[in-house]
């Protein structure tokens, strides 16, 4: 009775229908809660840094980039290339994706000036040389830092220092944008 009950009692095929789960879409946890909304709808990424900021940075003017994502992204890309230490960072208003987005279990949740943050390293470069902040700025955007020593000549460079970097760059990058999006 019991192999009959679990259906292990008969040779033939099973009259009755076989019941799957549901499939449950996977969720994407909450970074928790910005200090504030600041849209990057018509936020220039060049615009993120003051002529200052870069002096001090010891790049060039920011060069703009395109939409390469497909996500209504635009760019912009900071670099005293092709001096030594070879040093880079990227801004990105990524318009169509929130941070939340790029979560899973190699990145690591942070705050960059009260706002959460994924911070990860790319697959396609080094992790030692690089690091990557989507900060999450309003509700289905997140702001794109990137710093990356692109030569690997920096003394001492570690993810660790590139994620020093990246971040320092983005605390600035927030203040100017708070100033834009008034």
């Amino acid at each position: 009775m019991l192999l009959t009950a679990a259906g292990c009692g008969n040779n033939g095929p099973s009259s009755e229908p076989v019941q799957t789960p549901p499939e449950i879409a996977p969720t994407i946890a909450p970074l928790g809660p910005r200090p504030q909304t600041l849209p990057l709808d018509n936020i220039d990424p060049c615009a993120l840094l003051t002529s200052s900021q870069v002096n001090a940075l010891h790049v060039r003017r920011g060069r703009p980039g395109v939409d390469n994502d497909g996500l209504g992204s635009r760019d912009c890309l900071w670099s005293n290339s092709p001096d030594e230490p070879d040093l880079g960072w990227v801004a990105r208003a990524t318009l169509r994706r929130g941070a939340e987005q790029y979560r899973n279990d190699s990145t690591e949740v942070v705050h960059i000036g009260g706002f959460p943050a994924v911070q990860a390293s790319s697959e396609i470069q080094d992790p030692e040389t690089h690091c990557l902040l989507m900060i999450d700025v309003a509700p289905g955007q997140s702001l794109w830092v990137q710093f990356v020593n692109m030569g690997r000549t920096y003394p001492g460079m570690n993810h660790q220092r590139a994620c020093q970097f990246a971040r320092q760059t983005a605390e600035d990058m927030l203040t100017n944008l708070r100033g834009l999006a008034r």
